[in-house]
């Protein structure tokens, strides 16, 4: 099953052995899933109400990768300001504190792949500083030495 609904497309995935069947709407490069059509749909009103335009970004949630998403919604916590990201790559939601969430621009980019670059001479630099540490001369017990 397959329909539109207010500009977007909701598909019916079938169950499999691991999953119950659920609707799976399409908004932007992210996807929203549920096993309840109703709630597919409000989430779809929902997004209308609030005018929210998604934007891409990259997160830095796991040891400076910097992964492709989109912001999909804002949260205010408390003193925090928090987004809900979808991943580009496997379509995982996910809440991040804003200042995890850098927006994809060409500026950025030149940042990011400069930081990369640095990630790679470090690695090289830690594989360096690791043969240099097994050539080091370890202590003996004075007892052994007899």
């Amino acid at each position: 099953m397959k329909e539109e609904y207010k500009g977007y497309t909701i598909r019916h995935k079938e169950a499999t052995q691991r999953h119950a069947a659920e609707f799976e709407a399409s908004i932007g490069d992210s996807e929203y899933s549920n096993q309840s059509l109703a709630k597919v749909r409000k989430y779809i009103d929902n997004l209308e109400k609030k005018g929210f335009e998604r934007t891409d970004v990259f997160v830095d949630g796991w040891g400076n990768r910097y992964d492709e998403a989109v912001v999909t919604s804002e949260v205010h916590h408390y003193d925090d300001f928090e987004v809900w990201i979808t991943f580009k790559a496997n379509k995982r939601r996910q809440k991040f504190v804003s200042r995890q969430v850098f927006l994809d621009n060409k500026g950025n980019r030149k940042i990011i792949n400069s930081i990369k670059e640095c990630d790679k001479g470090m690695a090289a630099f830690e594989v360096k500083k690791e043969l240099l540490r097994e050539q080091l001369e370890t202590y003996v017990n004075k007892t052994e030495r007899k």
